[in-house]
């Protein structure tokens, strides 16, 4: 965590980092395993956000043609984003998510035939086993890392690819050019500069990036990125 504010988030029960994650695993073991629940009352941008995530992942199939046998949903809370999209466009999705009623929603929610591994862990302790996907898909889970943690998460995912697969990643962005803290559910929302400075710090190349269009002005801006 930044220096900036690691003062912020400071426990005196625990070590900051250890504080940091349990803060935000918590918040979302308290979540309703509903759409709206895991859009934080704000189920209404799901059909839009589905809709330009797959006009985005068609876009990257076109400038870089990849295999589509397995994809990692990273965060997958209650599998919105698998059972709408990853299952029709993949042949084999693992789901991975800390929290055990969330990730059992999305198990039960999608074919059995679809699903490959169920993960009950956090992005920071996920290990991809090395070259086996062909998309590893993360969508409003970054902002949980630390900036440590957040590099050395892109390098181990990068390891974890096949030939030609690829990073997805989609995260609100700042747009004052600064971070921005949710004290309530201990997430960092970086801007743009700042995600590509990690994206530099892991060896990672940026193939394509497209901003959300069809978006409520009164939300953080959301931005996609396609990363190899």
């Amino acid at each position: 965590i930044n220096a900036e504010y690691m003062g912020e988030l400071a426990d005196n029960s625990q070590s900051l980092e250890s504080s940091w994650y349990t803060k935000a695993v918590d918040y979302w073991k308290g979540m309703e395993p509903t759409v709206n629940g895991v859009l934080g009352g704000f189920d209404f941008v799901s059909e839009r956000d589905i809709k330009e995530t797959k006009e985005f992942l068609h876009q990257v199939a076109r400038l870089r043609p990849f295999s589509t046998s397995r994809v990692v949903d990273c965060g997958c809370g209650i599998g919105r984003i698998s059972l709408a999209l990853l299952q029709h466009e993949f042949t084999t999705v693992d789901l991975l998510d800390p929290c055990a009623h969330l990730l059992e929603k999305a198990k039960s929610d999608l074919p059995t035939e679809s699903v490959g591994e169920c993960l009950e862990q956090s992005l920071q302790n996920f290990v991809p086993t090395k070259g086996l996907y062909d998309c590893i898909f993360i969508q409003w889970a970054t902002l949980y890392l630390t900036d440590a943690d957040l590099v050395d998460t892109f390098k181990r995912c990068r390891a974890g690819l096949a030939p030609n697969g690829f990073i997805f990643l989609k995260e609100n962005i700042t747009r004052d050019g600064r971070f921005h803290v949710d004290k309530e559910d201990s997430s960092i929302t970086r801007c743009d500069s700042q995600l590509k400075d990690a994206f530099d710090s892991s060896g990672l190349t940026l193939i394509q990036e497209e901003s959300q269009i069809d978006w409520p002005q009164d939300l953080f801006p959301v931005k996609m990125y396609a990363l190899c």
